[in-house]
């Protein structure tokens, strides 16, 4: 526990150091990159927890914000680094984690780099069904965005999660709910969500997002069905929310990229691909 909390204190330092700094950025839209990135081991662990090949795709496609799942750190078989500090130092961007339990002597959970400074952070574990086999977590941060119409900031909140790989599709589905209870329930806040929600476009956790339920309202995909685990499965989400608040400029499944660290591939970077979407708050 004194490790966590040090590992905390020294976390929001950084951001409070980096808070001094502001986005260059003045439009409306948001490049915005979701990644299962297996904790840096790389496929049968050939990267090691070097961040440098991920981070040389990330420079190459410039985005504004960053949602990480399967995110691993402070470990031992880190060298005890805390790795969301580092990468966010070597893309210039502010780090926000979220933890979900420990591993071994560090922490898992879910990461977040933002270009805009964030106001306002949460983090919370999600409910742990019967069956599901690890715990899991949400997290948010509230950024201001520039537009033409308001050059001061719009409050916008970025969401990451990560839904169990393991239990009911009904599980997953309660997850799920409990996610947009958390998040965006009552909540007039224009907002992205993203994250490994391990189940397929048709099943019950993906159409609690997009339902008007008592969870909290309507959520619109952002994301198409393109596969993302591998060649072979759909299991990661991009949604936006109020139903109607965004327009998607671009979306894509990144699968190919050149000019990374040791001339790696992005399929031995990690199981998962990266995805990306530019979405403009408006019409």
């Amino acid at each position: 526990m004194k490790k966590r909390n040090h590992l905390i204190r020294i976390m929001a330092t950084i951001t409070l150091c980096l808070l001094f700094a502001a986005p260059t950025s003045q439009a409306q839209t948001l490049k915005v990159m979701g990644w299962n990135i297996l904790s840096f081991e790389g496929v049968n662990n050939i990267t090691a927890f070097n961040v440098q090949p991920f981070v040389d795709f990330i420079k190459q496609e410039n985005p504004d914000i960053i949602c990480f799942n399967e995110f691993e750190t402070a470990t031992s078989r880190m060298n005890l680094i805390e790795k969301l500090t580092e990468v966010g130092r070597l893309l210039g961007m502010y780090p926000f984690f979220g933890f979900s339990y420990v591993k071994g002597d560090g922490y898992y959970g879910n990461g977040i780099l933002s270009k805009y400074p964030y106001f306002n952070t949460y983090s919370s574990l999600i409910v742990k069904p019967s069956g599901t086999a690890d715990q899991r977590s949400v997290e948010y941060v509230d950024i201001l965005v520039p537009t033409p119409e308001k050059p001061e900031g719009v409050v916008v909140r970025i969401v990451c999660t990560h839904l169990d790989h393991e239990g009911t599709a009904n599980a997953r589905r309660d997850q799920a709910r409990d996610v947009k209870t958390k998040t965006i329930k009552d909540s007039d806040i224009p907002t992205l969500i993203l994250g490994d929600l391990n189940q397929s476009p048709t099943a019950a956790a993906i159409t609690a997002f997009t339902a008007d339920n008592d969870y909290g309202g309507a959520c619109d995909r952002v994301c198409d069905n393109t596969t993302t685990f591998g060649n072979s499965s759909k299991l990661d989400y991009f949604f936006s929310y109020p139903g109607g608040a965004w327009t998607t400029v671009d979306y894509r499944v990144v699968k190919t990229a050149t000019g990374l660290s040791g001339g790696l591939t992005l399929n031995q970077l990690s199981d998962h691909y990266p995805y990306i979407g530019t979405v403009r708050l408006g019409n």
